[in-house]
């Protein structure tokens, strides 16, 4: 199948995401428990429904392909196709009816993200990238802002960072940046590429935080790598993130996170 075809049937999967979201969304009867030991990692029944409903709609599209979500366990196949699902990206903002929560779908090629795609439910906000092609926005071509001066950031909480990489992130805030601003998850990435904001610094991060940001941010005209500024591979990614508006406030950026 063609590039084109993958991306048709991952909007489905998107709009069927949607649906689920819409019979909860601002509900009290979330089903919400914690993951693991720390009692902040949160999971709801609606971010588990909606992975479980994904899951089932690629295998029985594509058998073959291998799948990662953040909720049910990997399945690993031989083929060089992988999707990658985080069906709610910012569970604390949807538990507490913030509509700044995306539903995250990516399918990669051999590793490396080709397609991608942050959707807003709530909002009716949907950023699409694929390798090759400008990144839309609700079916609009969007571009990264070229300014250099008078920066915004945004970074999810200052809380994934640990005392080290919070350090360095302070210095690029006190040194670059006019306007910083906290929240918003996966959805900062689409407003970057919309233009709205300049930098996003994050750490802590997991494939499928990541993995659809990749296409919509290159597509629209930015840059996205690793702290060290490595591109986005799945079975090398240290967890790090540095995304930016141009090559001109990346290099800036960089500079200071790695002195």
């Amino acid at each position: 199948m063609d590039n084109k075809t993958y991306l048709q049937f991952a909007n489905k999967l998107a709009d069927q995401a949607r649906k689920i979201i819409y019979k909860y969304y601002r509900s009290t009867k979330l089903g919400i428990k914690s993951k693991g030991d720390i009692p902040s990692n949160t999971v709801t029944k609606v971010d588990l429904e909606i992975e479980t409903t994904i899951r089932k709609m690629i295998k029985t599209k594509f058998k073959d392909h291998n799948i990662i979500g953040e909720e049910c366990k990997n399945v690993s196949t031989t083929s060089e196709y992988t999707w990658v699902i985080d069906p709610i990206d910012g569970t604390s903002a949807f538990s507490v009816g913030k509509p700044t929560f995306c539903t995250l779908i990516a399918l990669l090629k051999n590793n490396k993200p080709l397609l991608g795609i942050i959707d807003q439910p709530i909002l009716k906000e949907r950023w699409v990238g694929m390798v090759g092609t400008k990144t839309t926005f609700n079916m609009k071509t969007v571009k990264t802002n070229n300014a250099t001066t008078n920066l915004k950031i945004a970074a999810t909480t200052p809380y994934m960072f640990n005392d080290q990489e919070f350090k360095k992130f302070t210095k690029v805030v006190k040194t670059l940046i006019t306007v910083k601003n906290w929240g918003g998850d996966a959805y900062n990435y689409g407003l970057l590429a919309s233009g709205f904001i300049d930098v996003v610094i994050e750490s802590d991060l997991k494939i499928y935080d990541i993995a659809a940001l990749v296409p919509i941010v290159e597509g629209a005209g930015g840059i996205i790598t690793t702290w060290k500024g490595t591109a986005i591979d799945k079975d090398t990614f240290d967890g790090t993130l540095l995304v930016s508006s141009n090559s001109t406030v990346y290099k800036k950026v960089f500079k200071v996170l790695n002195k």
